[in-house]
């Protein structure tokens, strides 16, 4: 590979969603883990998943989020 290709996949469409957009997508990806039992810390998972996305949001922002996952 050279330096200008990726090395990460990405969905079509993911580049040109807006943080919003992602954000929703992340929330979803995170609840659906929890009902599926694959995963047991949403906390943990919802901040992985926004850290592996480069999304930053605030601390209020984050525990509002984290009430959509467990809702």
């Amino acid at each position: 590979m050279t330096e200008d290709m990726r090395h990460d996949p990405v969905e079509d469409g993911a580049l040109e969603a807006t943080d919003a957009e992602r954000i929703a997508g992340i929330v979803e990806q995170v609840r659906a883990d929890l009902v599926l039992g694959m995963q047991f810390d949403g906390e943990g998972l919802l901040r992985r998943r926004l850290d592996d996305a480069a999304v930053v949001v605030s601390d209020d922002q984050f525990v509002a989020l984290l009430a959509q996952v467990n809702e």
